[in-house]
């Protein structure tokens, strides 16, 4: 294991390396975007969150995109710029943005009132993406994943319109205690909210305020799966990303796409990937494979 102290040098060596990567444009004109990432970000998971999007970027072959980085409440100034030389066109929002609580507030009352409490930080990943969407697909990537390949079956879903949702599977079942709630089908049980896309339409608004309205946050691990819980019952209809290729604890190898190093795995984040890093900043995007040309029809 890593020591605390050891870890903290990385994370700044890091920081330092990553400031080499040539700023990456994303959409700053809403028109101009296929679709919206969103990711929730704290102070200390900056460089391992910019790594994350520099690899999303770097093998993403699809259409553009618009970047939104919710701060957790820990992003200092300093990180914030950091942020926006990275990736030219990002919007940074505050865990306090006047508009989104406003949103939040006229649509989804109990869910303001719960993510307001400040029980579960982790209810910005759901409900503030939700509150800022419009009818484009929307994307969320947690801080920890890194991309290896070209995600060629998620860029073919945006351009299909997104027609279901799409989620990546956890490697065991979500350990949410319900209570007298109904709960879910055991294979709902399954799904991780690393990696979530899907439409505004596709998500449940009543089951979603039903759920948090029974959620039981004074318990630990309710606190820390809630949204991924909220996920799973409220999206209408979701798929499964591939777990060879979008995997959490198979071993790394030429099938795997992104590999999320979830918390017991913040060691092998670093680890298994130092020469991936280090030649992160320099790396070329990935070209798009072009597509099969049709066999002539014989004469």
């Amino acid at each position: 294991m890593l020591s605390i102290m050891s870890l903290e040098l990385l994370r700044k060596f890091l920081r330092s390396w990553l400031s080499l990567t040539a700023p990456i444009a994303v959409a700053m004109d809403a028109t101009q975007a296929d679709f919206d990432v969103h990711l929730l970000c704290c102070r200390k998971d900056v460089p391992m969150a910019t790594a994350g999007l520099i690899s999303f970027c770097k093998a993403w072959t699809g259409g553009p995109f618009a970047l939104h980085i919710h701060s957790d409440g820990s992003l200092a100034q300093e990180d914030i710029a950091f942020l926006q030389k990275r990736f030219t066109g990002v919007q940074v929002h505050s865990n306090l943005d006047p508009t989104i609580r406003e949103i939040m507030t006229a649509e989804l009352p109990v869910g303001a009132r719960v993510r307001y409490s400040q029980k579960s930080v982790l209810l910005q990943k759901i409900l503030d993406p939700y509150c800022l969407s419009g009818s484009r697909p929307i994307m969320i990537l947690d801080s920890d994943i890194l991309w290896f390949k070209p995600p060629r079956l998620m860029v073919e879903h945006i351009e299909r319109g997104c027609p279901h949702p799409l989620v990546s599977r956890g490697n065991g079942d979500t350990p949410f205690n319900f209570g007298s709630h109904a709960g879910f089908p055991p294979e709902c049980s399954r799904l991780n909210s690393g990696v979530v896309l899907y439409r505004r339409s596709q998500l449940d608004r009543s089951i979603l305020e039903s759920f948090l309205e029974s959620a039981n946050l004074e318990i630990r691990l309710n606190s820390h799966f809630v949204e991924q819980t909220a996920y799973a019952l409220a999206l209408r209809e979701f798929q499964f990303l591939p777990y060879r290729q979008y995997t959490i604890d198979l071993p790394k190898d030429g099938q795997t796409i992104f590999r999320h190093y979830t918390g017991p795995r913040r060691d092998e984040w670093l680890k298994e990937n130092l020469r991936f890093l280090l030649k992160l900043p320099f790396q070329r995007p990935a070209q798009r494979e072009a597509s099969p040309q049709p066999v002539p029809a014989p004469v």
